[in-house]
């Protein structure tokens, strides 16, 4: 059996910190809290009102989803969280926990290569790590003030599906819907202007562009993406969990170009030259590695 290690980049897997009421100088590389090394770390200093009171997270998008088998914590351990939760979501909106964990008695000069690992068991593709207890070093101190930890390394396989596929609104349309039917069989279609698609919350493409998604039904293989009947695209094959944008089916949100020139038809009718270059990309962000 392999495991995919996960390693998101906060460039593009858009991982996060929610501290309310922490100065935001006081909030430190958080690229560094999965950045794949543990010889770097976040601080989130002056934070102890904000774990007491439940509120203080770090926030992973994986870009796609998974199931998610282990969670490997590695601490710095002058400060850490001795006590935590792992919660999932498949769309950044309802929340559910997956795993916890108690740690005490780190070095203050901990190894960086010791991993606390949890079994856990979800299938999503957000995962939130929050801090439920601040300890200083192998003091019998509770309630420290800072929140420190040198990686958070995520472990599972890409999740199964089976007859969805999805829309990158490039458009912005208001109600994009999805006319699917099959190229040998006139009768099994569905009524124009098809089925009314679903947006996936909180999921933006890299140029944040919302995300829809609709059932495939029949085994219907060609679609047309509309404006409720409007303004429409051209037709398409269908390619099953992929992610359909600007005339290409992309497999992952991540593969679709940040920074690009295109032509657009917006739900107004007007035809505009539309710019986008939000992030500039200096290469493709791996999903991961295999290791054995």
């Amino acid at each position: 059996m392999f495991w995919w290690n996960l390693y998101f980049y906060g460039l593009l897997r858009k991982s996060f910190v929610n501290a309310p009421d922490v100065n935001s100088s006081d909030i430190q590389n958080v690229s560094n809290g999965n950045d794949g090394d543990t010889n770097t770390q976040t601080n989130i200093n002056n934070c102890a009102a904000t774990v007491t009171a439940g509120t203080a997270y770090f926030q992973i998008d994986l870009g796609r989803m998974y199931n998610i088998t282990r969670i490997d914590l590695y601490v710095e351990g002058s400060a850490y969280a001795s006590s935590g939760t792992y919660e999932i979501s498949t769309d950044g909106t309802n929340w559910a926990t997956i795993g916890q964990y108690t740690i005490s008695n780190v070095s203050s000069n901990e190894n960086a290569s010791t991993a606390h690992s949890t079994t856990v068991s979800g299938i999503g593709r957000y995962i939130r790590y929050i801090p439920t207890a601040l300890r200083n070093g192998t003091s019998s101190l509770t309630g420290g003030s800072a929140w420190r930890w040198r990686d958070l390394m995520v472990y599972g396989t890409p999740a199964v599906c089976t007859n969805d596929i999805y829309f990158v609104n490039f458009q912005m349309w208001d109600t994009p819907k999805a006319h699917m039917w099959k190229a040998d069989d006139t009768n099994n279609a569905t009524t124009w202007p098809g089925t009314a698609m679903t947006q996936v919350s909180a999921t933006t493409d890299p140029n944040g562009f919302t995300v829809w998604k609709a059932s495939v039904e029949n085994n219907r293989d060609r679609v047309i993406f509309s404006n409720n009947g409007g303004n429409q695209l051209a037709d398409a094959t269908i390619s099953t969990c992929h992610y359909y944008f600007n005339g290409t089916w992309y497999e992952d949100l991540e593969d679709i170009p940040s920074a690009m020139m295109y032509s657009s038809i917006l739900p107004i009718g007007r035809h505009h030259t539309l710019i986008y270059g939000m992030v500039p990309v200096k290469g493709k962000i791996p999903h991961g590695r295999v290791l054995p």
